[in-house]
């Protein structure tokens, strides 16, 4: 054994404590890591899940104005398993007792045909459902639901119903 290494090895004896430190240290580091690794990886799982099970479109597209006839021309893009095309607007919604400007977006579900895309997840109610008289139903967001109260998301169903115009 060279002297250098006793050298060493009696220094290291001597300063045991810090040594121990410093491997505390970096095996510390080490599990910060593998558990941010694994939280990465265990999110990123579960939201391909939740997009798979909600069936989340990878690509959204805005147009003003479309003819319907477009739709087969999109699914004939390949690639595209399944292209499904709605009506949206952006409203002003004005709610009695409420002064802060509040802006809504509607956005129109077939209720004759299943989603094929975007799967509403209702949390309580039912699903809207088509009626022979033309009447029109409406889904409110929970946050919206939760934070005001029944009359205010019946007055917005009732507002949007009124309001809304195709085209």
């Amino acid at each position: 054994m060279k002297a250098l290494d006793r050298k060493l090895l009696r220094d290291l004896r001597l300063m045991w404590s810090q040594a121990l430190t410093i491997a505390l240290v970096v095996a510390s580091a080490v599990a910060g890591f593998i558990t941010s690794f694994s939280a990465y990886d265990s999110l990123s799982w579960s939201r391909d899940l939740y997009y798979a099970d909600a069936r989340f479109a990878d690509v959204f597209a805005t147009l003003k104005r479309a003819p319907r006839a477009m739709e087969r021309q999109l699914e004939a893009i390949p690639g595209a398993a399944h292209v499904e095309t709605s009506l949206a607007q952006i409203v002003p919604i004005s709610i009695p007792n409420v002064a802060d400007p509040i802006i809504g977006r509607l956005i129109g579900l077939d209720a004759r045909a299943p989603q094929r895309l975007n799967k509403v997840q209702l949390r309580r109610g039912r699903m809207i459902v088509a009626h022979r008289t033309g009447a029109i139903e409406a889904l409110v967001s929970e946050g919206f639901a939760l934070r005001g109260n029944s009359s205010q998301a019946t007055a917005l169903v009732r507002w949007s119903m009124a309001n809304a115009r195709c085209c």
